[in-house]
């Protein structure tokens, strides 16, 4: 058995596909497997589906029932094609894969910004603050990048992977910054904090190039949640 990360789909690890689950815990949760299977294929097929624009390749921004509106598409294109990965990995439907990879060449064309610095380094712009280039999109964008390269082996996802990447090991040096502000050129450490997102981007970086220095980085990540968390929780004062 692979003994990979698994952040996308159950697969990444190297685990079967589930066909059934133990009797006992169906009866336990009040749900029995058909169901579970119904519903998830369901949520794919019938309701994601229906925010995909064929013409675009990508998906909408929200669907409000009201009066039936589609907003443009828009960074939900970051996460949506892990939704249709993970559905490729299930049901083997290549066109499951082919819309995770067009959304994802949606997003990178429209929401990446490759030189932002001095140095070439991928970033994720936020999709209001447009000047604003966010460490958490860009650690999923390393995730979704290595996702369709685990599954298709394209040389090109994985150069946009290290491309991100670079931004991280940058946001990190900058006192773990969870933004970068292209106008002015300044890091900003206040924002959305999710370097559990950094740590296993970059744990896949390793696993998938055996650089030694992605690992360094995922501790250096670790070892500053770790500090984080003990601060928040009174145990420095």
């Amino acid at each position: 058995m692979k003994l990979g990360l698994g952040v996308i789909s159950p697969q990444d690890w190297g685990l079967p596909v589930a066909t059934s689950i133990d009797p006992a815990k169906e009866i336990l949760q009040g749900v029995r497997f058909a169901e579970l299977e119904e519903h998830a294929r369901a949520a794919t097929y019938q309701w994601l589906m229906t925010q995909y624009n064929e013409e675009i390749g990508a998906f909408h921004g929200f669907y409000r029932a009201p009066d039936r509106y589609l907003d443009i598409p828009q960074t939900v294109n970051l996460i949506a094609p892990w939704q249709l990965l993970a559905a490729y990995d299930r049901y083997q439907d290549q066109n499951m894969l082919d819309r995770a990879v067009r959304a994802a060449n949606w997003f990178y064309q429209q929401h990446v910004i490759t030189h932002p610095m001095s140095i070439v380094a991928g970033g994720v712009r936020d999709g209001f603050a447009t000047e604003e280039i966010w460490t958490k999109f860009t650690a999923e964008e390393v995730i979704v990048c290595m996702g369709i390269w685990s599954r298709t082996k394209d040389p090109i996802w994985l150069e946009r992977a290290l491309q991100c990447g670079r931004y991280l090991i940058q946001a990190r040096r900058h006192q773990f910054a969870a933004r970068f502000h292209l106008g002015s050129g300044t890091w900003m450490t206040h924002g959305w904090d999710s370097w559990g997102r950094v740590i296993e981007a970059e744990l896949l970086l390793h696993e998938a190039t055996r650089e030694h220095h992605w690992l360094e980085e995922a501790l250096h990540c670790g070892g500053s949640m770790h500090w984080r968390f003990k601060v928040r929780m009174g145990a420095f004062t």
